[in-house]
């Protein structure tokens, strides 16, 4: 038995075909944007963890000479 090989969209109309080429464009723009998010946001965790490491060392390490501490506290509210 014999099975089509031929696309849908080899047959469409040229406004089906417009459409669905709009649609293409607009998921490959969606993907590129979560994918800039993503890479943006690993970007300044990784740039915030390298200041904490600078001023605070290593987590949980010991040192009489570092400059800050990781996990502070502090009073008052949260602005």
């Amino acid at each position: 038995m014999k099975t089509s090989t031929t696309s849908p969209l080899a047959l469409a109309s040229k406004a089906e075909l417009t459409a669905a080429v709009e649609e293409a464009r607009d998921a490959v723009g969606a993907s590129f944007e979560r994918f800039c998010l993503v890479a943006g946001l690993a970007s300044l965790t990784q740039m915030l963890e390298e200041d904490a490491t600078a001023l605070a060392g290593a987590p949980h390490a010991r040192s009489a000479d570092k400059q800050g501490y990781r996990w502070g506290r502090t009073r008052g509210p949260v602005g």
